[in-house]
Order: structure tokens, then C-alpha cells, then sequence
């Protein structure tokens, strides 16, 4: 499968690899765009050079418009989301943290993979199968 090289945010690397709290994967928007049509996953380089996601390791970063010149963090372990400044050149810092419990980059091999969307499907949950209930929703064979 092949996919198309993602122009608008440029994944620019992982900072501090393997080291607690400090850990985080930097980009930069080189275009304005809405972060909601993106999510950070956790991909393995195989030895074919092939990569493959890492199941259960999905980071959704919400509405947030970024625009250049600016720099979007997302640090691996826990805390809390901010805006700000740097102090050297005032670009804005968006920063976002995966909450995860452990770093993710210590292996060389597993690597953050960006996507972007582009298309969606989803149905709504069954509530009941059989006898029709107000406010349900119900299968009918």
C-alpha cells in the first residue's frame, strides 16, 4: 500500500528518544490547517524497510488551528495541553502530551507515523436486537 507524502505538517523528528517526560515528536505546519484532520500513530520498520502500525497507539489532537510560523510538540508522557510563546522568536508552541504511561521511542525501529484525513464512515450503535423499543434502535431480519 502506498500513500502520499503529507505536505501541510512536517513531522521533524522525536526529541529526547526513551527519556521520561521529556520524550516528544516536533512538527511544523507550513500551511494553516485544522490538527483535527490528523493523528499521531506508532509504526515498526520491519527489515524489508516496510513499516507497520503498532495496534492500540492512535493520539487524536482535536480541533486546533495552526498556521506558520509555529511549532506543534506532542511529548509521549502525561500532562496538560498549552498554547505559548517562545521566548526567542514569539512563534507559537502548540503543545499536546499522548498521556502515555511509558516512552515509545526506545526501540529505534518504532517510529511516529502521521495521518491525515480524508475520508470517514461509521455507524450507530445497537442498543437492542428483537422487540422494538421506543428511543432503540433494532435489527429486523
Amino acid at each position: 500500500m502506498q500513500f502520499f507524502p503529507i505536505s501541510q505538517l512536517s513531522l521533524l523528528g522525536v526529541g529526547d528518544p526513551g527519556i521520561p517526560n521529556r520524550e516528544r515528536i516536533i512538527m511544523r505546519p507550513t500551511e494553516e490547517i485544522n490538527l483535527g484532520e490528523y493523528f499521531m500513530i506508532l509504526g515498526y520498520i520491519e527489515n524489508d524497510k516496510s513499516i507497520t502500525p503498532i495496534p492500540n497507539n492512535l493520539f487524536y489532537f482535536g480541533n486546533v488551528l495552526v498556521a506558520p510560523p509555529s511549532w506543534v510538540t506532542l511529548y509521549t508522557g502525561p500532562g496538560r495541553d498549552i498554547e505559548s510563546r517562545l521566548k526567542h522568536s514569539k512563534e507559537h508552541v502548540h503543545v499536546f502530551h499522548w498521556n502515555r504511561n511509558h516512552t515509545a521511542f526506545v526501540d529505534p525501529n518504532v517510529v511516529p507515523l502521521l495521518l491525515r484525513i480524508d475520508s470517514l464512515s461509521y455507524t450507530v450503535p445497537v442498543l437492542s436486537v428483537g422487540k422494538p423499543s421506543q428511543g432503540n434502535l433494532t435489527f429486523q431480519a
